[in-house]
């Protein structure tokens, strides 16, 4: 949550009052590409639990399914 705080903030400023990109402004970009590939990651070996059985599953398959549909494409796309 704090890196979504920084990149929000980060962004705009860049925008507004950078001209040319220099380097810490390019390490900081890969820096949080880093970050949200590793969360994409994490995400798809993390276990699942089901919010109305509590059911707790820990195979890759329904993981990933789980992941997927409402979430993996956003995060795609963010990255």
């Amino acid at each position: 949550m704090g890196f979504l705080l920084i990149l929000a903030l980060a962004t705009p400023f860049r925008i507004a009052f950078v001209d040319l990109d220099s380097t810490p402004w390019v390490n900081l970009d890969y820096v949080f590409c880093c970050i949200f590939f590793v969360d994409i990651v994490i995400s798809f070996v993390s276990v699942h639990v089901d919010d109305k059985t509590q059911a707790v599953y820990e195979d890759f398959a329904t993981i990933a399914k789980k992941y997927v549909v409402p979430y993996f494409f956003i995060d795609l796309i963010a990255l």
